[in-house]
């Protein structure tokens, strides 16, 4: 492809030296360039950006792309000027890959919490209603060709376009993907075009980045407006956002929940150690059905899951076929096996409402105590730590404060933080050693008890100030079990 061909996409573009050089490949990200890519450097170019278009040209770039305002040259580089590079990078990766998302059914989670677990009960429902599934989330990336460990939940765009892409190379046909607030708001999703989206619930997280809830909640809503004109909104009618979204749009849309004003809802819950039995109702029919997912909050993430491919046109006898399939996601109220007579559970909840929803729901199968492991990530939204403890120590018999992904902050402090939201309580208890702390909530455990260690789910390093180190919850878990 032609460096013009792709200049030819901007109505105001500035640009400079052979704008015939062919273009084999895109890359944001100057570590990553390939012989033959197109650089396409950020915003701040003025500031660092010279350093890293030096380094993308050494490693083999061709031509690269820049901020209209950007007065640098490199003799003989053809570059391209715009106004937004970001908006530009966008579009360019989604032209480069011949806009993958058009050719694909197209279905997009956001929210708080729940995004995961979603996903991979739509890819599951998808499958067995006959697509090939790709999917891109927090824990994998799943091409058809290849399983990546996602380094973010949502890519950026060069990388995103270039799954689809790669997805449709290896004939797939449909793909799932969690769309996070920052992507949104970085906009690198604006390209991508969604016949499904999906909104879960709304709870106090990252407001380290968004700065208000009303910015936060704004970032969920802008995913709706790149659903195609007749394409689908599905919406949890628990959580108060919905109603702002619902008013926002005009596609088809769909209100999943358990109240008597949603359009799929599910009653007559009944948990199980294995999982949860409900009765679903829809479009005046209704069917008994069993997922095997602990807690109401996993009802309303089958339920959202349902809505999605059922408003699509997916039969549902096949969809709720795929919702009661077996499914173990990573971190996500998993089960560490073995033979005590008690139970551990790894979960990733990391903000007041995961935490608080994962304990009741624990709570409604628990025929004994309910222990409790965690800690709250440092260079983090300090303000929802207090309120973490509150939820820990209200829902808990037991609860044994650590460390998590401390990062810059001094772990001391960060459990400081979370302690100040606690009333006087004897049974909350301090081990600064994740490590530790883990081996002390096991050894602490009776029969019919259950562990819960949260936070971190499931990640494979700790994060620390000036290094990570592999860490698995799950793994220092099995081991002292075994």
């Amino acid at each position: 492809m032609k460096l013009l061909e792709l200049a030819n996409l901007f109505n105001d573009v500035m640009i400079s030296g052979d704008s015939s050089v062919e273009i084999c490949g895109i890359c944001a990200d100057s570590r990553k360039v390939k012989s033959g890519d197109l650089f396409m450097a950020r915003s701040g170019l003025k500031t660092n950006g010279g350093s890293y278009v030096y380094d993308a040209i050494e490693k083999g770039a061709v031509a690269f792309l820049s901020d209209v305002s950007c007065s640098l040259a490199v003799g003989g580089i053809p570059s391209i000027k715009v106004k937004d590079p970001v908006d530009a990078i966008a579009k360019i990766s989604s032209h480069f890959y011949a806009r993958p998302s058009q050719n694909l059914l197209m279905i997009g989670v956001t929210g708080t919490n729940g995004k995961t677990t979603v996903s991979y009960f739509i890819q599951n429902v998808l499958e067995n209603c006959g697509f090939r599934t790709g999917l891109l989330g927090t824990l994998e990336y799943i091409t058809g060709k290849r399983k990546i460990e996602a380094g973010r939940t949502t890519p950026d765009s060069p990388e995103l376009q270039a799954y689809l892409a790669e997805m449709l190379d290896s004939g797939l046909n449909s793909a799932v993907m969690e769309v996070s607030s920052h992507a949104v708001v970085q906009r690198r999703v604006i390209e991508v075009d969604y016949d499904g989206a999906v909104f879960t619930n709304l709870s106090r997280d990252h407001l380290d980045f968004h700065g208000s809830m009303e910015a936060y909640a704004n970032a969920k809503m802008e995913l709706f407006r790149n659903i195609k004109s007749d394409g689908l909104a599905v919406v949890c009618g628990e959580d108060a956002v919905s109603e702002n979204i619902l008013a926002q749009i005009s596609c088809k849309k769909l209100v999943y929940g358990f109240n008597s004003k949603s359009d799929i809802r599910a009653v007559e819950l009944c948990p199980e150690q294995d999982g949860i039995a409900f009765l679903l109702k829809w479009s005046g029919k209704e069917q008994r059905i069993f997922i095997h997912m602990t807690g109401a909050h996993n009802v309303l993430n089958a339920l959202a899951a349902f809505s999605v491919c059922w408003g699509l046109g997916m039969p549902a006898d096949k969809v709720i076929e795929g919702l009661e399939k077996p499914i173990n996601i990573p971190g996500r109220l998993e089960k560490v096996y073995s033979e005590m007579p008690f139970q551990v559970w790894i979960d990733y909840a990391h903000t007041p409402d995961a935490l608080s929803v994962i304990l009741q729901s624990i709570r409604s199968i628990a025929r004994g105590r309910v222990i409790l492991v965690f800690g709250c990530g440092g260079d983090r939204d300090r303000g929802k730590r207090p309120l973490m403890g509150k939820a820990a120590t209200l829902f808990a018999d037991k609860v044994i404060l650590t460390s998590d992904n401390p990062r810059s902050e001094n772990p001391e402090r960060i459990v400081e933080d979370i302690l100040s939201g606690i009333d006087i309580n004897n049974n909350v208890v301090v081990e600064i050693n994740r490590r530790r702390a883990i081996i002390k909530a096991i050894d602490y455990a009776r029969a019919g008890d259950e562990v819960i260690i949260a936070g971190k789910g499931h990640e494979t390093v700790q994060i620390l100030s000036d290094r990570s180190i592999p860490f698995s919850d799950r793994d220092i878990a099995a081991q002292h079990l075994s």
